[in-house]
Parts: C-alpha cells; sequence; structure tokens
C-alpha cells in the first residue's frame, strides 16, 4: 500500500488522490484518478476536491470540501448537504470541522441550488429556484462511490445530513438510498410535494431539528415529516426549539450534540 507522505500533501497545491488510502474495501464507481484534492483534508482547514469524469455514462463535474481524521481508518463517513445559495465551502466546511472532530470522514458536495460560484457543474446546472433533485441525487449518490474509492472509509456506517434546502434533500436521498444509512439527520428542513414519496421509502433512524420561530421554512414541513415517519414506524427523533429562527439551528451545540448521540446510538459512530 502506498500512502502519501504529510510533507507532501502540505507543500502540494494540487494533490492526486490516486494512492492516498487504503485498498478500497469493494470495486469503486468512481474513477480515483479523475478525483483531485487541493489542501490536506486532515488538517484544520481540510480540503477541496473535484471530480471529472464520464462514468456509465453519465457526466460528472462536482466540486465540494473533504475532511478525514488522521490515520488509515477505516472511519465511519457522512454526506453533507447545504442549503438554499449556500456551498459546500461554507455550511459544508463548518459542519465538517465540528464532525470530524467525532471521527467522520466529510464530504460535502455543491449543488445545483447553491452559490452560483461552486453550483455550476454536472449533472445539472446552476439553478437556484429548484430542488433539481434528480442531478442532485446524483451529485450525492456520486460522493458514496468516491469515498468507497479512497479505501479509508467503512461503507457500513454511512450517515447523510443537512439544512434547509438541503435537508429537503437530505430526506430525498435517504429514501432514494434508503439501504445504504445508518442513520440521518437534519437541520429545518422536512417534507414538500416533491419528494414525498421518497420520504416514504427512508428506513434509517432519523434525527429531526428545528425552530418553532423559523419563517424560512415553517416547522410544519417537519411536522409532516414526523407523521411520515411515524406512519411507516421509522425510529426518530424530533426536537423543537423554541424561539429558533432559520439559521440557528444549523450550528448549535446543543443540535450537534444530539446528532452527534443519534449517530453513537445507531452504530455510524463507535464508542471505542
Amino acid at each position: 500500500m502506498n500512502v502519501l507522505p504529510t510533507v507532501v500533501m502540505l507543500l502540494a497545491a494540487v494533490v492526486n488522490v490516486n494512492f492516498l488510502y487504503a485498498t478500497p474495501q469493494t470495486l469503486p464507481k468512481a474513477d480515483i484518478s479523475k478525483f483531485k484534492l487541493e489542501g490536506d483534508p486532515p488538517s484544520s482547514k481540510g480540503a477541496t476536491w473535484t471530480y471529472e469524469s464520464k462514468d456509465d455514462g453519465v457526466v460528472y463535474k462536482l466540486n465540494g470540501t473533504l475532511f478525514k481524521p488522521a490515520g488509515k481508518g477505516p472511519f465511519p463517513a457522512v454526506l453533507i448537504n447545504h442549503g438554499l445559495q449556500s456551498s459546500a465551502n461554507v455550511y459544508g466546511a463548518k459542519i465538517s470541522k465540528e464532525m470530524v472532530k467525532w471521527g467522520l470522514v466529510c464530504i460535502a458536495p455543491n449543488y445545483t441550488y447553491g452559490d452560483k460560484k461552486y453550483a455550476d457543474g454536472a449533472p445539472g446546472a446552476a439553478e437556484p429556484r429548484r430542488l433539481n433533485k434528480e442531478d442532485n441525487l446524483q451529485r450525492a449518490h456520486k460522493c458514496f462511490d468516491i469515498l468507497q474509492a479512497l479505501g479509508c472509509v467503512d461503507m457500513k456506517r454511512l450517515a447523510t445530513h443537512g439544512h434547509s434546502k438541503g435537508a429537503f434533500l437530505n430526506v430525498a436521498i435517504a429514501g432514494t438510498f434508503s439501504d445504504e444509512f445508518k442513520a440521518a439527520s437534519h437541520t429545518a428542513g422536512g417534507v414538500e410535494p416533491t419528494i414525498k414519496e421518497l420520504a416514504l421509502k427512508i428506513k434509517a433512524p432519523y434525527s429531526i431539528h428545528h425552530g418553532d420561530a423559523d419563517t424560512s421554512v415553517r416547522i410544519g414541513f417537519d411536522e409532516r415529516f414526523e407523521a411520515t415517519l411515524t406512519q411507516n414506524k421509522v425510529e426518530h427523533e424530533f426536537h423543537v426549539y423554541p424561539g429558533f429562527i432559520h439559521n440557528q439551528t444549523a450550528t448549535n451545540e446543543t443540535v450537534l450534540a444530539r446528532v452527534k448521540a443519534w449517530y453513537l446510538k445507531h452504530g455510524v459512530l463507535s464508542r471505542n
């Protein structure tokens, strides 16, 4: 096994990660030679990444952020989904800086509805008005393929987390790829008509967080989501934060502590 020395990673502006980590556990669906890193994932600033490839006839032009605990792993991982006109580089990096301390590899892609500086790419193009779930689901799932190809992730211990529009996408991700997660969580989201059928397919235990003073995404969206999970007998928790407006739940310490406890309870994180 070849491992890139830390000193090289610190000196190099752009790193080809073809040989960064351990041998993948199973055959990956991403061409790791097309995955380019700028920065050092185990560092406090993490790394940005690009992936440009044509896989199974689909053109991918993706970018985002990656944070990783020190060491070879395998580590559990979380997919982090930003909100409207935000980005992996802002929201994703901020959440990752906390979750990587828990021992998670944190990958955050940029989606079509985000900051236009990062949202353009493929599948799909920058379009802030729509969830564009079909293209963004492909972007999200390619991140799983990338994690698998890196070889440092335990693919049996995955979680997904999002805020705001990223929380609605999170519901769609958890429903579409329902057998791939140990747990899921979100802040300030819920169910809307375009993802209602996908919400019915969720299997992973789900942690929900919403402020009752949120006027951007009203709490009724998550009340309907909780009712769906209850109807389908999916284990879940629903925390309401009195007086919290939209962005207060996104990085709140109590919220994140509860998410961490949820991941511990359901085997994403280890108590060792």
